[in-house]
């Protein structure tokens, strides 16, 4: 084990650097998604109960924690699942089991198995259902995808009891699965009064498109649709880096002619924007 001290802002916790080096680094020097630790800053405190859609390994549910009431993490990946765990364990002096508990099922509308598919190797942050295969080999895409359990929202909900918070903060980071998800997912996220911080992927849309500006222009339309979605079950958008409106049309045009838009959105219920 490899034991480095992550120090983001004044939140301080410790982990198991071997094999994600260049990634703790990141993190350590301010350079990984520091608008993101921002927005917990924001939307977490401690009446909060924080929930980690794809905690992966660690670092934004060893950080939201520390500022939560309870915080529950979902991460399907068996391999970054083992070290979230791993690195959880390093820091039971100032989060406890109860205060951070781990799930290691995917989120889903009900309760089935879906098949996930990393990038190169699972573990790497990647594992995605919507991504496709590279290998023509069938037996070796046997070794490069793998059938996870899945939990509904409702059922996740009964692990608590919500009248202990105040409040309810999701983040979600599923590497497309995003845009299928959101469908079951607004009304119970409604009910709840829950802002909402999501990681879209649109890159992963439409994978079977072979002419690359059809392919974004689909998947702008997709990411547009996606938001419209939002906003009709009453939710604010906002940029999740900078605080300012998030205006699904303007990013989608800007996917389709650079291939770039703002991909945190915070979703704010409007009647608690006040």
């Amino acid at each position: 084990m490899n034991k480095l001290e992550i120090l983001i802002g004044n939140i301080r916790f410790w982990v198991n650097q071997e094999g994600y080096e260049f990634y703790w680094n990141q993190v350590n020097e301010g350079q990984w998604e520091p608008g993101t630790f921002s927005v917990f800053d924001s939307n977490i405190n401690n009446e909060t109960l924080y929930i980690d859609i794809g905690g992966w390994i660690g670092s934004t549910s060893l950080y939201g924690a520390q500022l939560a009431k309870k915080t529950l993490t979902l991460e399907p990946d068996p391999i970054a699942f083992k070290r979230l765990q791993e690195n959880v364990d390093l820091n039971l002096n100032i989060l406890s089991h109860d205060k951070l508990k781990l799930i290691n099922l995917a989120l889903w509308s009900k309760e089935t198995s879906i098949t996930l598919i990393p990038s190169i190797n699972f573990g790497d942050s990647s594992s995605s259902i919507l991504r496709l295969s590279k290998d023509v080999d069938e037996n070796h895409f046997k070794d490069k995808s793998l059938n996870v359990k899945t939990l509904t929202f409702n059922k996740l909900l009964k692990q608590v009891n919500l009248e202990e918070y105040n409040k309810v903060f999701v983040k979600i980071d599923i590497e497309g699965a995003e845009y299928y998800l959101i469908d079951f997912l607004l009304k119970n996220l409604l009910e709840v009064k829950a802002n909402l911080l999501v990681s879209t992927h649109p890159w992963l849309l439409q994978q079977k498109s072979k002419i690359s500006f059809i392919k974004r222009i689909k998947q702008a339309f997709e990411h547009w649709k996606f938001c419209q979605k939002i906003k009709k079950h009453k939710f604010k958008l906002i940029t999740g880096n900078k605080n300012f409106p998030y205006i699904p049309i303007i990013n989608s045009i800007g996917w389709v002619l650079i291939g770039k838009m703002h991909q945190d959105i915070l979703a704010i219920p409007l009647n608690l924007d006040k």
